[in-house]
């Protein structure tokens, strides 16, 4: 991780996505690598979850009204998705 000054936003960004990389990790070898869930369906996540944080913490991300209902979309599909495998 780059060096940034403490409490800073892009602190907070690099954190929030090494807390996304180390859930996605969990995710690939629970989940996809067993065959439980798919590829896309961990992109979708990736996706989505980065999207959520370049809104959160990055002043220059621009999201119009179309783009928020694509990853509103896609984020209902993969919690369908998580939820068909719990068991839900």
């Amino acid at each position: 991780m780059t060096e940034v000054p403490l409490g800073s936003a892009a602190q907070e960004l690099a954190l929030a996505r090494e807390t996304l990389e180390a859930a996605r990790a969990l995710l690939n070898e629970h989940f996809v690598r067993p065959g439980r869930l798919t590829a896309d369906q961990a992109r979708t996540l990736r996706q989505v979850a980065g999207d959520r944080a370049d809104a959160d913490y990055d002043a220059s991300a621009t999201f119009d009204q179309s783009d928020s209902a694509s990853d509103i979309g896609r984020a209902e599909e993969f919690v369908k998705a998580v939820e068909t495998v719990l068991g839900s």
